[in-house]
């Protein structure tokens, strides 16, 4: 933005210098200087003939890369708003709870540190304001997510409740324990309290890099039950992924120890309920089970 004005700001200086030399040559006395000399007049209008071509392409270069910008990120709108639709669906809760967010690298510039941005914001309807909290390293969820390049996640719903207003967290907020904090400043903390049920940050790496991740949030309800002991909805189903995927590792294990046919039915039984569980988010069957 700055440069854009700074360009803007140096274009109507050439033209108003231009103006003026023209002017001068039409209107101004011969014994001023540099008056009637076709070397200044000359090198004044080509100059600014010049700055104006220029200025033409880079605003049709830019115009030309910014509907190729535009069109790729409708296409990850798209996606994220089917993905978005698709999660909503799978854990069986309205749509209208859900939110998500892309956010890519930003590398550190002059003093300023290197950031995750967000450059995609899905909510449906959209009617939460955006955060404005800069992601560093470590900082939150996404925070977490760039540090230890694995999926985090966040939940709100135990915090929401013990704080009850801004003033209630700020008479706390040095006994507050860093793990709540969560790398937030006071004024950051005080912005989300309240807005977030959980949050699940999910990294994005290509060649080897950490280059951004996905954020899924859930709004906070406080009208709704709340439940800070049982397991956040967004990661129920992963939990339990994981878990099945632990006993049917056992289960593959065991039958290498040549048991009994009746344990051996107990065992293709309990293999048999897992596989065919439709509330079981899992891709793989269990023969694709890392051994």
């Amino acid at each position: 933005m700055k440069a854009r004005i700074a360009w803007a700001c140096f274009l109507a200086s050439a033209a108003t210098w231009t103006g003026v030399i023209v002017a001068l040559d039409q209107y101004g006395k011969r014994s001023w200087p540099f008056v009637h000399n076709p070397w200044t007049l000359g090198l004044s209008i080509i100059g600014l003939a010049l700055l104006t071509f220029g200025d033409s392409v880079r605003r049709a270069f830019v115009r030309f890369r910014a509907e190729g910008v535009e069109k790729k990120q409708l296409e990850v709108r798209t996606q994220l708003t089917l993905a978005l639709i698709s999660i909503a669906d799978h854990h069986k809760i309205s749509v209208e709870e859900l939110g998500c967010g892309l956010f890519l690298m930003q590398e550190s510039l002059f003093k300023r540190p290197a950031r995750l941005v967000r450059t995609v914001r899905i909510r449906l309807p959209d009617d939460l304001h955006e955060s404005p909290v800069e992601f560093t390293i470590g900082k939150g969820a996404v925070g977490q997510c760039w540090k230890k390049v694995t999926m985090q996640h966040r939940d709100w719903r135990g915090i929401n409740a013990r704080y009850a207003d801004a003033d209630d967290v700020e008479a706390r907020w040095s006994s507050m324990k860093e793990e709540t904090k969560n790398g937030f400043t006071l004024e950051e903390f005080v912005t989300l309290l309240g807005k977030y049920a959980e949050v699940l940050a999910v990294p994005i790496v290509a060649n080897g890099g950490f280059i951004g991740c996905v954020a899924l949030d859930r709004k906070w309800n406080p009208d709704e039950p709340q439940d800070t002991v049982g397991r956040p909805v967004l990661m129920a189903n992963h939990r339990r992924k994981r878990d099945d995927e632990a006993t049917l590792l056992y289960l593959e294990r065991l039958r290498r120890t040549n048991p009994s046919p009746a344990v051996l039915k107990v065992i293709e039984q309990i293999e048999n309920e897992l596989e065919h569980d439709p509330a079981r988010p899992m891709e793989q069957p269990r023969h694709a089970v890392s051994r």
